[in-house]
């Protein structure tokens, strides 16, 4: 199986650096208003809205104790409950950002209470802070709640706002919930949906619209739709380089050689890879460790296309990146080393695969309990390995001593 990229969504190149795979749909919170502004403060900037941007820089630059600090002082400036649930709702988003999702649902819900009284349940503002309500509840893992939150405003948008960005942008998130279930029908109808809005909304060559296609890929070729997983991906990159997004068309190009590889066409999944990295490249420069995903998909891809020897200088070339990074990683020397040693041992050199694991097996011990659950392939198949070597005591001591691995407790 090909390694695959984890992207909550089409974020900018330095988000695209993890190697496990992961949710792969965009993932939007419905926070296209600006805060509001009260009839007096109209053509002027109040206190609360300076202290709400300086919030929004801090919450940019990732420094959550000054964003959330300065979003409280906001609050406490705001002179009014618009004013405060304006606060509270930007508030939500910029915690939805830094991945505080708890302190998010709080913020959320208390901005839905103030909405709520002064609009009611159907106002515009109202169903935006439901919606990010409802994603805030789907990221803290209540799934049931969030689904009956979304399709609960999803039937007040159709009636209040039909045909909005605002109603597309939900369909999505709740598109996204049914894809992690995977539920297929349900989250492609519902993706579908939202992408027949944006396009009527913005055009065939915007970045909405980019993303909804790549969503729709990304989930048939989860479903094993591969096909129709190909059309949709071929026409998100069509469109992420028409509106020049480069950091989209490495996503699209990723998941387009996985689909590839999953239908054996592995000619097209290494091209597909390697254009990957060479635009992957452009953003991050050459060799950059972010970019070995691409390099060790290709060179599978080539390897079970029968072309084992650029196959391996691709591996070692993986390999050299994640050594000579500023600050080398173990997850990914001991992925590097997992692929090596697995493609020495498909083409049976037992011995260099056996000089792979040990150099994967030095980097695993150094990895948290829950990387170690993921790249649990590197005990088990140099175990596998020892045993088909005859050595069966050591291959019965090497999977005992990582038996605790899947041990209840922290993932820490």
């Amino acid at each position: 199986m090909l390694r695959r990229l984890s992207l909550a969504r089409c974020l900018p190149v330095s988000a695209l650096a993890v190697l496990l795979c992961g949710q792969t749909v965009s993932v939007r919170a419905d926070d296209s208003s600006e805060p509001t502004k009260t009839p007096a403060a109209a053509g002027t900037t109040s206190a609360w809205e300076s202290k709400l941007e300086r919030a929004e820089h801090a919450c940019v630059e990732g420094n959550y104790t000054a964003a959330n600090q300065l979003g409280l002082d906001a609050l406490s400036a705001a002179p009014d409950d618009v004013s405060k649930a304006a606060v509270l709702n930007q508030m939500g988003v910029m915690q939805m950002r830094l991945h505080r999702f708890v302190d998010a649902r709080k913020s959320f819900s208390d901005a839905l209470e103030l909405r709520r009284k002064i609009q009611g349940n159907s106002g515009a503002e109202a169903l935006q802070t439901m919606s990010n309500l409802a994603l805030a509840i789907y990221k803290v893992g209540d799934h049931k709640k969030a689904e009956d939150m979304y399709q609960e405003c999803i039937g007040l948008k159709r009636k209040s706002m039909p045909g909005s960005a605002s109603l597309a942008k939900t369909l999505i998130n709740l598109g996204n919930l049914y894809s992690d279930e995977f539920r297929c029908p349900d989250a492609k109808s519902l993706y579908l949906e939202g992408y027949d809005i944006d396009r009527k909304i913005y055009g065939d060559t915007h970045a909405e619209v980019a993303a909804d296609l790549c969503n729709v890929g990304c989930l048939l070729f989860r479903c094993h739709e591969n096909k129709d997983a190909i059309d949709y991906l071929l026409k998100a990159d069509s469109t992420y380089s028409a509106i020049g997004d480069s950091s989209g068309r490495v996503k699209a190009l990723h998941y387009l050689s996985l689909t590839y590889a999953d239908i054996k066409d592995y000619d097209k999944a290494a091209d597909a890879s390697l254009r990957s990295l060479e635009i992957h490249e452009s953003l991050v420069g050459k060799g950059h460790p972010d970019t070995l995903i691409h390099l060790l998909n290709a060179a599978k891809s080539l390897d079970l296309g029968g072309k084992s020897e650029k196959a391996e200088q691709l591996y070692k070339q993986a390999l050299s990146s994640a050594r000579a990074a500023k600050d080398p990683s173990n997850l990914r020397l001991a992925e590097c080393n997992l692929e090596l040693a697995q493609f020495y041992r498909r083409h049976d050199k037992d011995t260099d695969a056996e000089q792979y694991f040990r150099k994967a097996l030095v980097h695993y011990d150094e990895l948290s309990k829950k990387d170690k659950r993921n790249l649990y392939e590197i005990p088990l198949a140099y175990s596998e390995l020892l045993k088909q070597l005859k050595r069966v005591n050591e291959s019965d001591q090497l999977a005992h001593r990582y038996l605790d691995v899947y041990k209840p407790g922290s993932d820490k």
